[in-house]
């Protein structure tokens, strides 16, 4: 089945990548991430910052993480870090490995296995954003009021090439816990699967900063929704798969809760705040993505 699916979507490249556009990689990946590193680079260091990923239970390709502070208690001013990994640096314009991602467009989900765009050894490691782990990210920071959902707009929101070092690896089951006021304790959590920071004072201060971004992002899709925002309501299918065969044996329909939205929203500002920075920055190069109308019926 998994052969024909991707024959009739005419995917015809295999889950290997060329030799030689994996040999490009070899002197890129072998550099440390550190001090002289982020010295020499035009980088800012944000490996002291509290950032985390939220991601689903199972995945290995951590793409994106975030982070929060509280500016001003008063007025509940927050300032928010969206961290996104960053695999530019390591694959050269037009080089092989280049043109071999822009042939594959986007990494190919099936049931059971995906095929990458990019080699595993980016997309499952060297760039994925795990648990204290030094990586390479591009940092989108804007300030926005807890209490009104609205940007401060007098700071101009930050794009800057950064290094970062995530405290955890938390997924949406466990955040949730959080938001529904659980007894989540720090003992509970385990180094094995990354959930566990590396002492209970930085674990109380990220189940704060879910709290935080929980009330931020619930009044923000609240306020988005009654502006006119269009609910695309996409059913999302879990399944469980045999150890052995690695075919599936079971399946269930995966239900969006408030720990979902809240990456949800945050993404979402990052990405409008993104194209604004690129439309009023590099106008003849931007790309409008529009759509057409909706069908009355």
């Amino acid at each position: 089945e998994s052969e024909v699916l991707l024959r009739q979507y005419d995917i015809d490249y295999t889950q290997e990548f060329n030799q030689n556009a994996l040999d490009e990689l070899q002197s890129k990946t072998s550099i440390a991430i550190d001090d002289v590193f982020i010295a020499k680079s035009n980088r800012i260091d944000l490996r002291n910052e509290i950032i985390f990923t939220v991601d689903p239970y199972t995945s290995k390709d951590l793409d994106d993480a975030i982070s929060v502070k509280l500016v001003d208690k008063e007025s509940g001013l927050l300032e928010i870090g969206v961290h996104i990994a960053d695999p530019s640096s390591y694959v050269d314009k037009d080089s092989l490995l280049d043109k071999e991602a822009m042939h594959r467009a986007t990494t190919v989900y099936l049931v059971q296995k995906n095929i990458p765009m990019l080699p595993r050894i980016l997309s499952e490691d060297i760039c994925s954003l795990m648990p204290n782990k030094n990586r390479l990210a591009i940092t989108c920071t804007f300030r926005i009021y807890l209490k009104t959902g609205a940007l401060d707009d007098t700071f101009k929101p930050r794009f800057d090439l950064s290094v970062i070092n995530s405290k955890a690896k938390w997924n949406y089951d466990l955040g949730q816990d959080i938001i529904d006021g659980k007894d989540v304790k720090y003992s509970d959590l385990k180094e094995e699967d990354g959930t566990k920071p590396i002492n209970e004072e930085l674990f109380n201060k990220m189940v704060e900063s879910v709290k935080l971004l929980h009330s931020l992002t619930k009044l923000v899709r609240e306020q988005r929704f009654q502006s006119g925002s269009l609910m695309i309501k996409n059913d999302s299918i879990k399944f469980n798969l045999d150890e052995k065969t690695n075919l599936p044996i079971k399946f269930e329909i995966e239900e969006k809760t408030d720990s979902h939205h809240l990456i949800e929203e945050l993404m979402l500002i990052a990405n409008k705040l993104c194209a604004e920075f690129l439309y009023d920055n590099i106008k003849e190069y931007s790309l409008i993505r529009r759509h057409p109308y909706l069908n009355d019926n």
